[in-house]
């Protein structure tokens, strides 16, 4: 028997050798653009992730110099209220018995110490935070010793006898002792303010601020 050959098989296998070299170059071709579009869009995403950082960084630094000047002359200015509370403070006499103070010097302290002496920080202390963890948290700790100085303040006044018509307050234990610990607690915020103080005057005027004899009264003994 002799062997045939069929043209059609023939042709058929030339046209499927030549289909599958097609269907190869088609798909490396694809492949190709995949990878370039792949690469394009990692490349785009990473500039977007790179200036969403840049632009969120540059909002933060942005809040942080608002909040930092809006809060500049308020603390720039709190050493001197504080120093002034402790000056006339130490105007009491005190004896081991107990304490006296003119009358019209502890109205004036009960009057200074009854309200916060940073109500611009204490309205905006959800945005501290902006100012980072070192002025952020020493502004928040004034923000707490403020409010432990008014509550020992208002305390103590609540507990004093003011006899019609004298000029004097005569004050006995365990008042005195208590006057001595608001005197310490106003002392200790003088000396937290007085780190933070000066970076903030800086930003508040141009002109040098000095605080060098709060930090004498700040350093005294007593």
């Amino acid at each position: 028997m002799g062997i045939e050959f069929c043209p059609l098989e023939a042709a058929w296998g030339n046209l499927g050798d030549w289909a599958a070299v097609v269907v190869g170059a088609i798909a490396a071709v694809a492949t190709i653009l995949v990878a370039r579009s792949a690469n394009r869009t990692a490349k785009a995403a990473k500039e977007i992730a790179s200036k969403q950082l840049s632009d969120a960084v540059t909002a933060k630094n942005e809040a942080a110099e608002t909040v930092r000047r809006m809060l500049a002359v308020e603390i720039a200015v709190l050493p001197g209220k504080l120093g002034g509370v402790l000056t006339t403070m130490d105007k009491a006499v005190c004896t081991p018995t107990g304490m006296t103070i003119a009358r019209e010097d502890w109205e004036w302290i009960a009057d200074q110490l009854s309200r916060t002496f940073l109500p611009g920080a204490v309205e905006s202390r959800e945005t501290l935070s902006f100012l980072g963890a070192e002025h952020g948290g020493r502004v928040a700790s004034l923000i707490g010793f403020g409010r432990i100085v008014t509550e020992l303040a208002q305390r103590f006044d609540s507990k004093l006898l003011r006899p019609e018509g004298e000029s004097e307050l005569i004050i006995g234990q365990p008042g005195t002792e208590f006057f001595k610990s608001l005197r310490k607690h106003v002392k200790q915020m003088l000396v937290e303010s007085l780190v933070i103080a000066p970076h903030f005057a800086a930003v508040a005027t141009t002109m040098p601020v000095s605080y060098e004899d709060l930090q004498k009264q700040a350093d005294a003994e007593g």
